[in-house]
């Protein structure tokens, strides 16, 4: 599910570390441990933006399912004029509309990117203290 360049970015920076010795390599001058810091900052804001977005799709399909339910069981439970049925059924389309952008599928997608980016934070301080 990760796009084709950072998949392989990932498989280069992976041959690259076995490739090479660790302790071979020079220290990070302070002008690219600076450069790392700020990028794992950006990346905690991104990360922060990611987790918000996960939770409003996640609160969007839960009011849709309860909109969906009433909708379909409005008409069971009382009379309703034409208007009224054509209504509910409006409100059961824009209800699986909601849930079919922003349901399981795209929820686990979302996820999976926000967690990359938590643990693209963790390693980019970890390279920050020289671990």
């Amino acid at each position: 599910m990760l796009p084709a360049k950072t998949t392989l970015t990932l498989l280069d920076l992976f041959r690259l570390i076995q490739e090479t010795n660790p302790a071979m390599l020079p220290p990070p001058d302070a002008k690219q441990q600076e450069k790392w810091r700020l990028e794992a900052t950006m990346k905690q804001f991104e990360a922060k933006a990611m987790e918000q977005e996960w939770l409003q799709m996640q609160t969007a399909v839960d009011a849709a399912l309860r909109l969906k339910q009433l909708a379909e069981d409005l008409p069971k439970k009382m009379h309703l004029t034409p208007l009224q049925i054509q209504w509910a059924g409006i409100q059961v389309y824009l209800a699986d509309k909601v849930i079919a952008a922003k349901g399981p599928a795209a929820q686990q997608n979302l996820y999976m990117k926000w967690q990359l980016c938590l643990k693209e934070v963790e390693l980019l301080e970890m390279a920050v203290k020289g671990e």
